[in-house]
């Protein structure tokens, strides 16, 4: 009895087993497909010889599907990993590319094309790739972002000038930083941002298949 039991129990553990890796396979097809399906006309000869903008834009999409999967329960914080296994050492490969173009195209089309910015982000975002993927999933976050990202350059600026000027100077720099930190000030930039970051965030969102329709006429002119 105990033995039936035992080859029952084994039995059902395998078969739990065998689901799950095959769950596990067809949720990495997925995300495969999915992310292959955004970047399958772009290899990278292809890709270099696009403009920035629409390189961009194509990376702002791209970073748009991996939030999506993420918040799907499709991927990880350890993304970095499932784009080896899918692109090798390509250019999908290294967020820290990608994502350095997406954000110039969409702090380009904010009008902060600041590089300190950019830097700050990518930065940020590199060893924080779950608030990359949060922040490309709701323009909210990413208005946070941005907004950090902007006190901490105005902050870093005016370390800068230490020892520059005299006493009145030292005055106005301190006041400055002050107000940067201050939250209400914090809490506004963002309340004025967030409506034009969400908009530019909307518009790259809104329908990536007419966006990549528009691009493929021009590339495969580009390409002959």
């Amino acid at each position: 009895m105990c033995k039936m039991v035992l080859k029952q129990v084994i039995k059902k553990n395998l078969k739990e087993t065998k689901v799950q890796k095959e769950t596990i396979l067809i949720e990495q097809k997925i995300v495969q497909s999915r992310l292959k399906m955004i970047v399958e006309n772009f290899n990278e000869s292809k890709f270099k010889n696009l403009s920035e903008k629409e390189q961009g834009k194509i990376c702002v999409l791209f970073l748009m599907e991996l939030s999506s999967l993420n918040n799907e329960g499709l991927l990880n914080e350890n993304f970095v990993d499932t784009l080896k296994n899918i692109f090798g050492a390509a250019f999908w490969s290294v967020p820290e590319a990608f994502t350095e173009k997406a954000l110039n195209s969409l702090l380009g089309s904010l009008g902060l094309p600041d590089n300190s910015i950019r830097k700050f982000l990518v930065s940020f975002f590199a060893t924080n790739p779950s608030e990359l993927l949060k922040a490309f999933q709701d323009c909210r976050v990413l208005t946070k972002h941005v907004v950090r990202a902007i006190g901490e350059t105005l902050l870093m600026n005016l370390q800068q000038t230490k020892g520059m000027g005299g006493t009145g100077w030292d005055i106005v720099r301190n006041a400055l930083q002050n107000q940067v930190q201050d939250l209400d000030f914090v809490s506004g930039l963002e309340k004025t941002l967030s409506d034009s970051v969400c908009e530019v965030f909307g518009k790259y969102s809104g329908n990536a298949k007419e966006v990549l329709d528009k691009l493929k006429p021009a590339l495969s002119t580009a390409t002959k």
